[in-house]
């Protein structure tokens, strides 16, 4: 009906009734598009002040649609309030359109809305579709010509611009290169002929090998020759080509695909490129990838490698630099862009942090020449822990990588050891499970534990004792047919898993923290968490007779969960640490009295904030010891030293979040000042992960007595890393803290005191005699003699010797000489 002051002529539907909904009243706009493509829809509403129904006005449900089969949009679907003053127009939809035909015509239904009361007044004018785009015209690509003042409408004039316009509706292009008047178009996009990347030239749109790739191109990267494309593909789209995993090369030259390794588990939305020392000082082309993945695609003999978003790709080696066997640089975060400005350097943004050396799990540090870090020989690979295993007391935690490690010397042999939860592959091509051996003396040779133990274990002590290895921890398997738990042996001469294990370890949750084997006694003290030992009832520490291969107790009194432990210099008393409760009392320090068989708290241990979780040796006689474990009220970590008589606290308190797992005393080439914890010569090194005071996350720190250096830093993925602990070919002289010198020494030094004094002693002898017997008046004898033969030499021979043996001489005997 006409009203006043409107454009034009409207509808008006007033309604009543208790239930008044879409069904009550319809109108339904058709309107006759002539061409598809993408589409403005906007809806008329009258002002309601002209007509004077501003108090009926109400809501209305505006549905819709506007294309069909393969192309169909999402339905048209918005809720208007038409309590407008004055004219309105609202934008229902913005999108592809379809054309309308005898099968099919684009629709808009205008509907009351339900729940509005008994007197509702709708509205309806008109609705208009704004032509935006047409698909008869362009698709996600386009040609300019900047020269021109006005664009030209005649798009057959550009082959970039016929490739366009045979392009779907639907078509995204992401990327664009151009090399040697080729133009490569890449993005989201298929057609009979090519998907998702083909080429323009020469006015032909030409499909790559194997029809393109089989999903979204997202990014795309031109490098001598060669480009490198990421997105969501897995594989070409008509032939297959393997290892195109979300990334992947095509090179110019050879007209083919090529793999980057076997590329990523995820999308990759970036790809950057940047000059880096991989492995000589001249700076080379290295690819980095940046999406939503979580690792890099095991191949070529290379196991997977965890990678949270980001990787390298080196052409030089074609190899990952995460995968490399080469002493890199380590590299982590996100690169999303990159611009090169005149006169200067690229300009990189993302967030990229750079460290100082990239490996997995394992480094040396060597003091020879400057202090450094060295990667291991072998590739380790930690894995993630199913279920928190009890490692140190009472701090749950999930143990991943190496956690133990242990020097082999004896009987010229040079084998390293390490313990853990983590995999690694065997000289023989073996994947290793969470035990493993170096062999130094034939040429690094890597073997380990295989099948036998459950990949799921995990070593945290190990110990040597008549060259066998004494290895423990949450470890679960079968050896020589026999089950095993907490506990294995291995014959280090035989290079082989014993012959007789250890009886299994059994309880809730076993795990061994701690072996201490009894020097010059077949005993090996195990501590952990366990109730008993094969079928001794034994908890929380057990002795291993191997004279007899089977368990001893070694007195009651003491249960609880063992974390540390450490002999006495006379080998006779054993000092235990832990959560432990020790003759009915709460503790965290014992000691044991092997000689009496008997245990006793520690002195002044009941004093201290918590149990503790690991210990080390201050001075040769273990007399004095450092400690560090987890305080029972707040959950931070302290550090304490016993220095003989008492307990005192390190000077200045870790950050919060500190979490100590190992300790250790190392010798220092330039001394720090003198203070009442630590020999100036000496210093302590912290490992674990670290909130240092007015310095942030570390690895590693030194503490000189009294405040805190971080020594390394490390990172796993994008968050800070954890050392476990370190082991040291050579034990460190620890004297100095004590005051005392080994016994060898004092051997040697009294040797050379006794024999002095013998000197000494001869020389006071030989000057007193002389003395005597010049008083009684000896004098020294006549060094020449008088000649009183001196005309000996003119008495003839005849008269010398004619008169010898004369007298006595029988007459007729022969003369005598």
């Amino acid at each position: 009906m006409p009203r006043q002051q409107s454009s034009s002529d409207y509808l008006t539907a007033n309604l009543s009734g208790p239930n008044i909904n879409s069904g009550s009243a319809q109108v339904v706009f058709l309107p006759d598009i002539k061409q598809a493509g993408n589409y403005t829809v906007t809806l008329y509403t009258p002002g309601c002040s002209q007509d004077n129904s501003c108090s009926a006005r109400g809501r209305v449900n505006v549905t819709g649609t506007v294309a069909t089969g393969t192309r169909a949009a999402a339905p048209v679907s918005s809720e208007l309030y038409q309590t407008n003053d004055f004219d309105k127009y609202d934008q229902i939809y913005t999108g592809y359109v379809d054309a309308a035909s005898d099968a099919f015509r684009p629709s808009i239904t205008l509907a009351p809305s339900a729940g509005q009361g008994s007197n509702v007044s709708i509205v309806a004018q008109r609705v208009r579709f704004e032509l935006l785009s047409s698909t008869g015209g362009l698709n996600g690509l386009y040609e300019f010509n900047s020269s021109m003042a006005t664009a030209s409408a005649d798009f057959t004039t550009s082959a970039i611009n016929v490739a366009g316009t045979n392009l779907d509706s639907s078509a995204l292009v992401s990327s664009l290169v151009i090399d040697n008047g080729v133009t490569y178009v890449a993005g989201n996009f298929t057609t009979d002929d090519f998907d998702n990347i083909f080429s323009i030239s020469d006015g032909n749109s030409t499909s790559l090998p194997g029809g393109g790739l089989d999903a979204e191109v997202i990014t795309m990267v031109l490098s001598d020759n060669v480009l490198y494309l990421g997105g969501n593909f897995t594989n070409t789209s008509k032939t297959k080509t393997a290892g195109l995993s979300n990334v992947a090369s095509y090179s110019i030259s050879d007209k083919a695909w090529q793999p980057l390794g076997a590329g990523v588990d995820g999308q990759v939305e970036e790809i950057i490129l940047f000059t880096l020392n991989v492995t000589t000082n001249k700076p080379e082309t290295v690819v980095a990838v940046t999406g939503a993945f979580t690792q890099i695609l095991a191949f070529n003999g290379n196991q997977a490698v965890p990678s949270q978003g980001f990787a390298i790709w080196v052409p030089s080696q074609k190899n990952w630099l995460q995968t490399m066997d080469a002493q890199t640089v380590s590299i982590n975060g996100q690169l999303t862009a990159q611009t090169v400005t005149p006169g200067s350097g690229p300009l990189f943004a993302g967030t990229v942090v750079s460290g100082g050396l990239s490996t997995s799990d394992s480094i040396s540090l060597s003091s020879e020449g400057s202090l450094g870090l060295n990667r291991f020989p072998i590739k380790i690979q930690a894995q993630p822990q199913q279920s928190s295993l009890s490692k140190r007391a009472t701090n749950v935690q999930n143990v991943t990588g190496i956690v133990a490690g242990y020097f082999y010397e004896a009987q010229d042999r040079n084998v390293t050891i390490l313990g853990g939860h983590f995999t690694a592959q065997g000289t023989d091509g073996a994947t290793i499970n969470n035990l493993l051996f170096i062999n130094g003396s034939n040429a690094d040779r890597v073997t380990g534990a295989t099948d036998d133990i459950d990949s799921s274990s995990t070593f945290s002590t190990l110990a040597v004792a008549s060259d066998v290895l004494y290895a423990g921890g949450s470890v679960t398997g079968r050896l020589q047919n026999v089950d095993v738990e907490g506990l294995i042996s291995y014959d280090l001469i035989g290079g082989d898993f014993s012959s007789q294990q250890p009886p299994a370890l059994s309880g809730d949750d076993v795990v061994v923290n701690a072996i201490a084997p009894r020097i010059g006694t077949p005993e090996i003290y195990v501590g952990g968490n366990f109730g008993s030992a094969g079928q001794l009832n034994c908890p929380g520490i057990c002795i291993f007779d191997t004279s007899v291969m089977h368990w001893n107790r070694p007195a009651s009194g003491l249960t609880g969960t063992i974390a540390a432990m450490a002999w006495s210099s006379n080998n006779q008393n054993l000092f235990v640490a832990g959560n432990l409760t020790v003759n009915s009392t709460s503790n965290s320090l014992a000691t044991y009295d092997a000689k009496a068989r008997t245990w006793t708290a520690f002195p002044g241990a009941s004093e201290l904030p918590g149990p503790v979780l690991a210990m080390t040796p201050a001075n040769d006689d273990n007399s004095q010891f450092w400690i560090t474990g987890t305080d029972s009220k707040n959950g931070s970590a302290f550090v304490m030293k016993y220095d003989g008589k008492t307990f005192q606290t390190a000077g200045e308190a870790l950050g919060q979040g500190s979490k100590v797992r190992g300790l250790q005393i190392l010798s220092l080439a330039q001394k720090h000042d003198d203070n009442n914890l630590l020999d100036p010569g000496q210093t302590l090194l912290l490992t674990g992960q670290l909130n240092l005071p007015n310095f942030g996350n570390a690895s590693s720190a030194l503490f000189n007595g009294t405040t805190y250096t971080p020594f390394i830093l490390s990172n796993s993925g994008n968050s800070p890393g954890s050392l476990s602990q370190i082991f040291s070919q050579k034990s460190p002289a620890l004297n100095a803290a004590g005051g005392h010198l080994a016994i060898g020494f004092v051997v040697l030094i009294a040797l050379a005191i006794a024999l002095a004094l013998i000197f000494i002693l001869v020389v006071i002898g030989i000057l007193a005699e002389r003395l005597r017997r010049k008083r009684e008046g000896y004098m020294p004898a006549p060094t020449q003699m008088v000649e009183k033969n001196g005309n000996m030499d003119r008495i003839p021979p005849s008269h010398l010797f004619g008169s010898l043996g004369a007298q006595g001489r029988r007459p007729g005997s022969a003369p005598v000489i």
